[in-house]
């Protein structure tokens, strides 16, 4: 779907686009995809996810697209909230990249975060550096950091200054009343990265690179997002919706199957993780069958 008058030509950040893609399709093979273009502008990214809203045709959108908070005008972030808050209500769940930038998201000294993952009605996922074993097996995972010359990597988090906190965040982290960020991570460390492929335009040869970066943390959740809902489906339940009231609902109660894995090592290039929820990534990482289990749960007793 093409919006404000883009066009299908790969850009300098189309790969961006092709990881998204590419992720999705490998968790959730089955899933019908639905690619929104629109210009990199403010308004053009406004009007894409109007679009996306106004069809109410995607269920779960999964978008890299960043800008860091202080650069970004109120008033458009204020347009931009009502068009999520819209989506939200009509059940849509939007996984943001948290940005890549570790606590400072603009760049600079000043601690920032990520627009639109600080927006309370889309989830912002953060970075964890994962650890498996011979087989692939989980190991354990810590907050994602690389210190780098001539910049340093991390996975974007901390608090917003335009958001108040949302209900689902009440009681967590610091003692402010402000929007907290991120809400779940994955891994990010382009270092234990993914594989994906990509089709070159430019003097770069085509093949498979390895990518890192929360821009394939929110691709990841999407597409758990997305089998853990056909799950729930087929046990006569309803779809997970916005999702985030209900992730912060799995954190905090008792429940038979443990949804997250705890980050509890590592920062985010300032704020440290630890147990439970924190700046650094959020409620932790995903264990996707747990949650659907969980979930199913909830459902059984609603």
């Amino acid at each position: 779907m093409l919006v404000g008058g883009a066009k299908n030509t790969p850009g300098p950040d189309s790969m961006e686009v092709a990881v998204d893609m590419e992720k999705v399709s490998a968790i959730a093979p089955g899933a019908q995809q639905r690619i929104y273009i629109g210009p990199n502008t403010t308004a053009g990214v406004n009007e894409t996810f109007n679009q996306i809203v106004t069809e109410n045709v995607a269920r779960v959108v999964s978008t890299s697209w960043g800008v860091c908070e202080p650069a970004a005008d109120e008033a458009n972030l204020r347009e931009l909230d009502m068009i999520f808050r819209e989506g939200a209500a009509q059940g849509q769940a939007f996984f943001a990249a948290s940005g890549d930038q570790g606590a400072y998201d603009c760049q600079n000294q000043d601690l920032a975060v990520d627009v639109p993952a600080n927006e309370p009605f889309v989830i912002g996922v953060g970075g964890t550096t994962l650890y498996t074993g011979d087989h692939g097996e989980y190991i354990r995972e810590t907050a994602w950091h690389t210190l780098d010359t001539p910049m340093s990597y991390g996975g974007g988090g901390g608090i917003s200054s335009i958001f108040s906190r949302p209900a689902y965040q009440k009681g967590l982290g610091p003692a402010i009343d402000n929007r907290l960020v991120p809400d779940v991570s994955a891994n990010a460390d382009s270092y234990f990265g993914f594989q994906a492929y990509f089709t070159t335009t430019g003097p770069d040869p085509s093949g498979w690179y390895r990518i890192g970066g929360t821009s394939i943390a929110a691709p990841l959740w999407a597409a758990l997002a997305i089998d853990v809902n056909q799950y729930l489906i087929s046990q006569r339940c309803q779809p997970l919706g916005h999702a985030n009231a209900l992730l912060y609902r799995l954190a905090a109660m008792k429940r038979p199957y443990l949804a997250f894995h705890d980050i509890t090592e590592g920062n985010n290039l300032y704020y440290l993780a630890g147990p439970g929820y924190d700046l650094a990534t959020g409620l932790g990482s995903p264990d996707a069958w747990n949650l659907a289990r969980d979930a199913v749960a909830i459902c059984a007793h609603t």
